[in-house]
């Protein structure tokens, strides 16, 4: 980092043409609870093709005080979707060949084809194939047609950010 306002990580090369100066991000830290907002400050016009990734440099307000040296995840928002459904990765099934989720409709299990923004994220948009409300069966597949009982998901720890 050039500054002690400043985060330096790379990005693979896979999504580094998605990157711009100026999109925003989202950093947190280890046991802080919560997260600070940053911009992107630099994008290295190379991939580095030691490790096949683009050098970026986030900045962040100089009134959050984070030691350096400090572990950090950094999001950084490539796209804004008012509105967007967003399911757990592990919710898609055969998600290289005929994306789908099981969905809870009436008591049973059906299978919901999806079309979906895929992106390294623990959470993935749903663009197609599910409404708002649709229950979307998370853990272990289900067998088709069964009938089962809705309980409601744990709360998430954090929001995710594409």
């Amino acid at each position: 980092p050039t500054s002690d306002r400043e985060i330096e990580t790379e990005v693979d090369e896979t999504y580094s043409t998605e990157l711009a100066l100026g999109q925003f991000t989202r950093l947190s830290f280890p046991g802080s609870g919560g997260t600070v907002e940053g911009r992107v400050s630099y994008l290295s016009p190379r991939i580095d093709t030691t490790t096949g990734g683009r050098v970026v440099r986030i900045a962040y307000p100089e009134t959050a005080e984070l030691p350096v040296g400090l572990t950090v995840d950094v999001n950084i928002v490539v796209e804004r979707r008012d509105g967007a459904l967003i399911v757990p990765r592990n919710a898609i099934r055969d998600a290289a060949h005929s994306p789908s989720v099981q969905v809870v409709r009436d008591g049973k299990v059906e299978r919901q084809a999806v079309t979906f923004k895929d992106w390294p994220s623990p959470t993935v948009i749903v663009t197609e194939g599910l409404r708002a409300g649709d229950q979307v069966v998370l853990g272990a597949p289900q067998v088709e047609g069964a009938r089962v009982n809705v309980v409601a998901a744990p709360p998430r720890g954090r929001d995710a950010a594409r």
